[in-house]
């Protein structure tokens, strides 16, 4: 049993071979982008003898750096007499990621010692050496990718002595710009690569460079490279925690990882040599938004999709939960659809869609729905308006955010005036007198795999304001809440359960097939902020249309039926010629208000606490008192209240004339039958 309390007071958180640098426990990046400091970033050893750090905020351009102990009185790195520097670049957000390797590595690459690397670079590299002039823009020396974050350049060499080196496009000679990846360094003075054709004739030669790891080499290069990662993606609950991804390539293919994203860690090595596990972790998504993230390894994308947390605590999954919504309906369908009863008995798919029951209760700040029955898998539309006392619209305009478009048209363009295109000379969708539209939301579902799509905008008076978004869509099973890829501010929620086969049929009459016991259907927890926090009941209304936003069926509630008995319409037209105040019945249900304490007066000993009361006929209200509140002991005052959807005011007559009294107020969900 959920219970919410409401509180008034009154008066009354590469493969390694031999350690070179070193066995030095900590190392540090210093550079011109921290004034040079010996400690300015410290590096994370990611595996043995493997360091590495994440920079962000770096400006623009070409910067310099060296790998300190964090004393520049020890070695630092690239080592050299001439005092030459490492370089990076960063991306265009100020981000880059340097790794030290402080192995020695016996691999056919160059250098063979502390490997300075770099995960991003701006430019085309270029091969370079005393064979082709050092010209460091020459694109006919241009390097190709091959895969594995390896470039590559070919070339027939006639005999002779020769240096090479790999350098990005626009690199000058003999200057500080001079930036080069060679035998000992990535560096602004790198040593070349040397090597002979002691033959007759023109030998053909490939060069390589692998910027990532900082290295280079020459002829003897690795055999053409395949890479395949298993699994490709996954789903993380919103706790995180940990996995592996396998790599298949061939033993002498390289390859590196590197995550894309802040909350997704690698744990293990993150560069290599043929088939390997690289595990990871993910960090805890806190939001009420889903995240979607990737690691790259040897250009291959893995993705984690991770869930966010659960609105207020309760799990949405497309089914009533008892113990949020209780057993009794809000509304209940009189007229069977006329867009076709479903009979493939699936949690995603589904071939017609039915409204055969509403359960809804604002708790927390959160207004739950469920939306009983079926949405067919064919892009048909659930469409939900919320009336919540803000100023709206009766008769839709044509003035909106251009959200969830068909041909051009928003999809409340297309049930506003003149219907698409504004051309029709209809009126624009009308509700019941006195239900004024704030607020829109819409969901449908399709597609292999199945996803389920939700749409949100709101309606200000006579058409104006630009608050719509595409909110998202699932990802994985359908019974999950969370939305990716889209933009939601609110962190609203949808989950679908499409597995009711029961409930109305296909006759487009009134009819009595048990639809109030469905429990399964299109689940919706949306924060009241995304609805202007209104502080009193909220009227919705919903409906089913054609995947156009053009064709409203029969299927609304509250239902087409005015409660006098047989009764028989069909789909209702074009949805901008739609006059709810026209039809039988009321076409809305109400939810709320939330439980809060509305007044407390006293008269003598006799304390009159009036609170307000949801329309949920299964909440019970218990009233309690207590004479002090550290410690509190609280104890009830009378018998429980069943919910009137108004407000109830209950007296304690006991309490004295000059006492000082604590209240509240205990919402629960009564017994089901």
């Amino acid at each position: 049993m959920k219970n919410r309390l409401a509180v008034f007071v009154a008066v009354v958180a590469e493969s390694v071979a031999i350690l070179s640098a070193n066995a030095q426990t900590t190392y540090y990046i210093a550079g011109d982008f921290n004034s040079w400091s010996a400690t300015g970033n410290v590096m994370t050893q990611i595996t043995a003898g493997v360091w590495q750090a994440a920079l962000t905020n770096v400006s623009a351009g070409q910067h310099k750096f060296k790998i300190t102990d964090g004393n520049w009185s020890d070695p630092a790195y690239p080592t050299n007499a001439s005092g030459y520097n490492a370089w990076l670049f960063p991306d265009s957000n100020g981000n880059v990621t340097v790794t030290f390797n402080a192995n020695t590595v016996a691999d056919g690459w160059y250098g063979k010692a502390d490997r300075i690397g770099v995960n991003d670079d701006p430019a085309t590299w270029i091969a370079v050496g005393n064979w082709q002039g050092w010209n460091a823009t020459n694109p006919a020396t241009a390097m190709t990718a091959i895969g594995g974050g390896i470039y590559e350049f070919s070339t027939n060499l006639p005999p002779g002595a020769y240096q090479y080196q790999a350098v990005l496009n626009g690199a000058s000679i003999g200057t500080n710009d001079w930036w080069a990846i060679g035998v000992d360094y990535r560096s602004d003075g790198a040593s070349s690569l040397l090597f002979t054709n002691a033959s007759a004739g023109l030998v053909q030669y490939n060069l390589y460079v692998n910027p990532s790891v900082g290295i280079i080499t020459v002829s003897n290069p690795p055999p053409a490279c395949t890479y395949a990662l298993g699994p490709v993606s996954v789903m993380s609950p919103p706790a995180g925690g940990t996995g592996s991804i396998t790599l298949t390539a061939g033993s002498a293919c390289p390859w590196a990882a590197t995550s894309n994203v802040p909350w997704i860690t690698i744990t293990s090595a993150t560069s290599g040599s043929g088939s390997s596990t690289i595990n990871y972790s993910v960090g805890a998504n806190t939001s009420a938004s889903g995240r979607t993230g990737t690691v790259t390894i040897a250009y291959q994308t893995f993705t984690v999709n991770q869930y966010c947390q659960p609105l207020g605590g309760a799990v949405l999954d497309g089914t009533v939960d008892t113990n949020v919504y209780g057993c009794v309906p809000l509304s209940v369908q009189a007229i069977g659809s006329s867009a076709g009863q479903n009979s493939d008995g699936q949690i995603d798919v589904a071939n017609g869609s039915a409204l055969d029951a509403g359960y809804g209760r604002i708790e927390n700040g959160i207004l739950y729905l469920v939306l009983a029955g079926n949405l067919a898998s064919d892009y048909s539309k659930l469409e939900i308006f919320f009336d919540t006392g803000a100023p709206g619209q009766n008769t839709l305009t044509n003035i909106y955010p251009n959200v969830d478009s068909y041909y051009g048209s928003s999809a409340l363009e297309i049930m506003g005036p003149g219907g698409p295109g504004g051309t029709n000379g209809t009126p624009g969708l009308t509700f019941d007198t006195n239900f004024v539209a704030s607020y829109w939301m819409d969901a449908s579902c399709g597609g292999s795999p199945f996803t389920l799509y939700a749409n949100y905008a709101q309606l200000y008076p006579g058409g104006a304001g630009t608050n719509g978004y595409n909110l998202g869509q699932t990802v994985g099973p359908a019974t999950n809440s969370t939305l990716f890829a889209g933009t939601n501010p609110y962190g609203i929620q949808v989950a679908i359960n499409n597995i009711n086969t029961a409930g109305v049929d296909a006759s487009p009459c009134y009819e009595e097939n048990g639809q109030g016991s469905i429990m399964t259907g299109v689940e919706l927890g949306i924060p009241l902020a995304a609805l202007g926090s209104p502080t009193g009941a909220v009227k919705v209304c919903a409906f089913i249309s054609d995947s156009s936003h053009n064709n409203v069926s029969d299927q609304v509630l509250g239902p087409l039926w005015d409660g006098t008995g047989f009764f028989c319409t069909n789909t209702l037209g074009m949805a901008s010629s739609v006059n709810f105040a026209n039809e039988p019945g009321t076409h809305y249900f109400v939810v709320g208000p939330s439980m809060r304490v509305t007044g407390i007066t006293r008269s003598g000993s006799n304390i009159n606490v009036t609170w307000l009361t949801g329309t949920n006929s299964s909440l019970v209200y218990q009233l309690q008192r207590t004479s002090t509140l550290i410690p509190a002991s609280w104890s009830n005052v009378g018998s429980p209240t069943n919910s009137t959807g108004g407000a109830l005011t209950q007296t304690d007559t006991s309490a004295t004339t000059n006492s000082t009294m604590f209240y509240r107020v205990s919402e629960s969900i009564g017994a089901c039958p």
